[in-house]
């Protein structure tokens, strides 16, 4: 490949090897064996006999059938980071189509292997030196998945088991398809996706409508979409291909002989590279960020450690000059730069950028926070983990409470802060070792040399095998630093097991294991059990893409329906339920299902046209249905989500369907038990039990009223007193997850309101101030007690104590201004709500922007009405 970067005249670090530029073999011009078969005529007792010879077993070229299978995984490595379906359910516009085309292509090429190998009467198998740690990974993976706690998910999802034994067989076929001369074509088409990727997420950013040009209306106002997933996805992928594409330059492709001319196709391939450089550059640049700029540091000392390793094993003939490190160097030291610049710098000409958001935070757990979710798994389960894609299971059960007070505390991740602790926590011990034994055979590859005295042969095959294998180790560096850092789509995985594929086709011996199918031995039967077991698995994981399309297909049309102008709750509930028919495991679909059959029901109880008969009807079948829902999800029990859908469809069904309350109760109650760190399912559970307290004590004053006797009343009181103080704990229990969590705080004053303890709950709180004067929230539950009981300057020097210890309490200052409104200072109320309207997170709200325009326009409702009449925003 020429070199733009070598000046004329002056000698390449393995100037002494031959260059190659491959050819496919043709049938004249073959790089196999021809089939032959011997013959020999020998005389025995006096007479001639023929005795043929049994065929030989040698590899045969099948060429046309070798190139289909190089097309097939070319194609893959270029598509993969840019492929999508944009008409499926937002959810899976990136993830299952990515995953459909992994499954296809690999298949398709294993079946054209297939072919080669009943054509040539057996395999010829090359190896790479880590089988072991391969196969080691593969067994780790496949026992981690069963014994998870959510099979299906294990083996399904889009970072599972099968998708992990794709990319491995997508490893192996590259290997066997592919020779060392092709590897240059193998970086050409990874280079060719990678960059594409890139430059369009990267148009996008800048407001070019790439999807509208390409005729995707669906994804047309999506500014911040791009064909990988994140943008650090997007950052990461063009860090491993820059790393990729300086050791292309710099180790043996380097090279080229004297008055060899270059090809058309060079040339081209020299203007791709150079747009793509100048791409990953750019984007690296724009992220800003200190992980991915490490991860070039890493990539770019593996460079310079590979010409310095290759010169060592050249010594004899070739000596490294230092001008041949000075781009590679000058990489290095530029993203070191840039590690200590990127804390105190920003690029201006990117910050139109950062001020609309085109790039968002991407919000990660600290390091420390997954070292402890993945400590406590290990105790649980330490040799197979939660297994893969349940890590969302682990967050859930050992939620650092920190993270409640937090602008992230309603957020489930879905990954830890890198790979390696997605390993730790859903592969356990088991998985680690498995990885650091493949990571051994891999190191191992990599710094070996032969010993002794060895011939100019020899020597010259160990530095071009060696000048292979560092074109692509300095990325493999990379990828596993990044490992380390940020965790793996598919996209990555797909770069890291590509980077794996590569390397085993440079280190690949000449000399093949031959497994010759004709014959009955122990590698015969091995290997057919393989194919079996690899074409069942492809033929089951295809027909589940095919119904997961399928219900996608109905999903993404119900919820065009749902989210229309005009709703069609009916329809879409049939769309949802077809999808939930295929596939129940997906929660998404369950909750439009649900969503889809309660907004029916609330249809039903307003429906004042209908006979109510038939209205009644309606009802019972819609109810029967969320119900069966409900039940169906209580019955999985390991699935913290499940059972909050559960509880969120009773708790909507409690005024029409007798005992809906306590099913709501006890689901709830399972969802904490599941997600103990999560407030909302206590604030769930307070409200519940005021809302069954209150309805019960006014159902005993309305009797009383009415002069009705009730005959369980003193039982009935007891359990209004029971349910309040339930209430009184589970409200408690929020607020010391979040201290700031409003609705909590202020429903526990009205149920102190309730039980006539508010001065009791203000000495309580007086006693805990304290200790506590920097406490906002604190500050924020003593004002609204304070006033409940009157003593209104009391509560407003709280509220204004509040938000001056967190200027961003929206409810501290939304009670402050009706405190002001109440005490005819209009113009500090209005202040009040324009701070809250001044935040992001606010600035759209209605109620506020109502409240303000009211005020402005001199109309005031309190008095008469009462401060905490009016609920928290």
């Amino acid at each position: 490949m020429w070199n733009p970067f070598k000046k004329k005249g002056t000698d390449g670090l393995l100037d002494q090897l031959e260059y190659v530029s491959y050819e496919e073999p043709t049938e004249n011009n073959s790089s196999y064996p021809e089939e032959s078969v011997a013959l020999e005529s020998v005389e025995q007792k006096g007479r001639e006999e023929e005795i043929v010879d049994e065929e030989p077993f040698e590899e045969k070229p099948i060429i046309g059938l070798r190139k289909i299978g190089r097309c097939l995984l070319l194609t893959l490595v270029t598509l993969v980071p840019l492929w999508f379906m944009s008409f499926t359910v937002p959810g899976d516009v990136l993830v299952m189509p990515k995953q459909m085309l992994l499954y296809g292509l690999v298949v398709a090429a294993f079946i054209v292997w297939l072919i080669i190998v009943g054509k040539q009467g057996g395999a010829f198998l090359k190896r790479s030196g880590w089988e072991w740690g391969i196969l080691a990974l593969l067994g780790s993976g496949l026992l981690s998945a069963l014994f998870s706690m959510q099979i299906h998910n294990s083996f399904l999802a889009s970072n599972g088991f099968s998708t992990g034994a794709a990319l491995i067989l997508f490893s192996f076929l590259v290997i066997n398809f592919f020779e060392k001369e092709d590897l240059g074509r193998l970086i050409n088409f990874f280079t060719l996706g990678s960059g594409l990727a890139v430059l369009g997420g990267m148009l996008a950013v800048f407001g070019v409508p790439v999807f509208k040009w390409l005729g995707l209306s669906a994804l047309a106002g999506l500014e911040k979409f791009n064909t990988v997933g994140s943008f650090g996805a997007l950052a990461g992928l063009a860090a491993l291909s820059l790393v990729l594409l300086v050791a292309r330059y710099f180790t043996l492709f380097t090279h080229r002989t004297d008055g060899q001319r270059v090809s058309s196709s060079e040339k081209y391939w020299s203007v791709v590279y150079m747009i793509c450089f100048v791409v990953f550059s750019l984007w690296l640049l724009i992220v800003n960020s200190l992980m991915f700029y490490t991860v070039v540091v890493v990539g770019m000392a593996g460079v310079i450690l590979g010409l310095l390793f290759i010169s060592k094993l050249n010594a004899k003939r070739t000596k490294l000059k230092a001008i041949q490190l000075v781009l590679p160097m000058a990489f290095l030291v530029s993203s070191l730069g840039l590690i200590v610049a990127t804390k105190y710098f920003d690029f201006y000409a990117f910050q139109s950028l950062q001020e609309r958001n085109a790039i968002p935070v991407e919000p990660a757990l600290s390091q420390k926070a997954s070292w402890d979710i993945g400590k406590e798994v290990i105790n649980i389960k330490p040799i197979f983990g939660l297994g893969d894609e349940n890590f969302i299971s682990a967050f859930d059960s050992f939620k650092p409470e920190s993270i409640n007070q937090t602008a992230f505390w309603n957020t489930r991740f879905t990954n830890a802060t890198s790979e390696f602790f997605n390993l730790l926590i859903e592969r356990g011990a088991l998985g680690l070792a498995a990885f650091a034994f493949f990571l051994f055979y891999v190191f191992k590859e990599a710094f070996s040399k032969k010993g002794g005295e060895l011939s100019e042969e020899e020597r010259l095959e160990q530095v071009k095998r060696a000048g292979y294998l560092w074109t692509f180790f300095p990325a493999f560096l990379a990828a596993l630093t990044l490992f380390f850092l940020y965790p793996f789509d598919l996209t990555l995985l797909m770069a890291f097991w590509f980077l794996v594929a590569a390397m085993g086709v440079a280190v690949s011996a000449p000399e093949k294991i031959k497994v010759r199918m004709e014959e009955l031995s122990a590698s015969s039967l091995a290997a057919s059990l393989v194919v079996v077991l690899v074409l069942v698995a492809g033929v089951a994981r295809g027909y589940a893409f095919i119904q997961d399309y399928r219900a996608s297909i109905y999903a993404a049309h119900g919820m065009r329906l749902a989210n229309a102008e005009k709703p069609d709750s009916k329809q879409a509930a049939v769309l949802f339920g077809k999808a939930v028919d295929i596939d129940g495991d997906n929660i998404g679909y369950v909750n439009n299902f649900a969503t889809a059959l309660l907004r029916q029901i609330d249809t039903e109880l307003n429906n004042k046209t209908d006979e109510p008969e038939v209205i009644r009807v309606r009802l019972e079948e819609l109810t029967q249905k969320a119900v069966k829902i409900a039940n169906g999800l209580l019955e999985k029990k390991n699935n913290s989500m499940d059972s909050f859908t559960a509880a969120f469809i009773y708790e909507n069904l409690v005024k029409i369907v007798s005992g809906a309350d306590q099913a709501a109760i006890s689901a709830y109650q399972q969802y904490v038990a599941l997600a103990p760190k999560d407030p909302n399912g206590y604030l769930k559970l307070g409200n519940l039990f005021m809302a069954r307290a209150d309805r019960t004590s006014a159902s005993l004053i309305d009797a009383k009223n009415k002069k009705i006797v009730v005959k369980n009343e003193k039982e009935l009181t007891e359990a209004v007193a029971n349910d309040y103080k339930s209430a009184e704990n589970s409200f408690k229990k929020a607020a010391e997850l979040r201290a700031d969590l409003a609705n909590a705080l202020y429903n526990l004053g009205l149920v102190y309101e309730r039980q006539n303890r508010v001065k009791e709950a203000i000495k309580q709180l007086e006693l805990i101030k304290a200790n506590n004067e920097n406490n906002p929230g604190l500050a924020f539950e003593l004002g609204l007690l304070y006033y409940r009981d009157g003593a209104k300057d009391k509560a407003l020097v709280e509220m204004e104590r509040a938000v001056t210890l967190f200027k961003d309490y929206a409810n501290a200052r939304w009670y402050l201004a009706l405190m002001l409104e109440e005490k005819g200072d209009v113009d500090g109320a209005i202040a009040q709500l324009q701070e809250i309207v001044r935040t992001e997170v606010n600035k759209e709200n209605t109620v506020v922007q109502q409240k303000l325009a009211a005020l402005e326009a001199g109309k005031k409702e309190i008095p008469p009405v009462k401060v905490t009449n009016r609920p928290p925003l």
